[in-house]
């Protein structure tokens, strides 16, 4: 999307909660970037045909699961630290004594 030599300017994008004509009733988020971000998000967007919004949700989306893959690991990582196999309940033990209580 071309904004001819206004996009020079822009750099971010307001929070407000407005009920009058907003192209759209989603929450939107202020963010100030630097020049050099702006710019590596702009072409970024324009290389994958998105606009800017859309190409900055879905980096947004991609860090979230990284932070998710990030506790997983500590959490799998501590739990791995306390595991003891010898308290350790087989499988088929467990199973068992799930049908039982049915």
């Amino acid at each position: 999307m071309k904004f001819g030599s206004l996009t020079r300017y822009i750099t971010g994008v307001t929070l407000f909660i407005e009920k009058s004509t907003m192209p759209t009733t989603k929450p939107r988020v202020n963010v100030a970037l630097e020049k050099p971000l702006f710019q590596e998000i702009k072409e970024l967007a324009e290389r994958n045909g998105n606009t800017l919004s859309m190409q900055i949700r879905d980096l947004i989306y991609e860090a979230l699961d990284i932070e998710e893959d990030r506790v997983l690991a500590k959490w799998a990582g501590d739990r791995a630290r306390t595991f003891h196999s010898e308290k350790a309940r087989h499988h088929d033990t467990v199973w068992k004594h799930l049908k039982n209580k049915k």
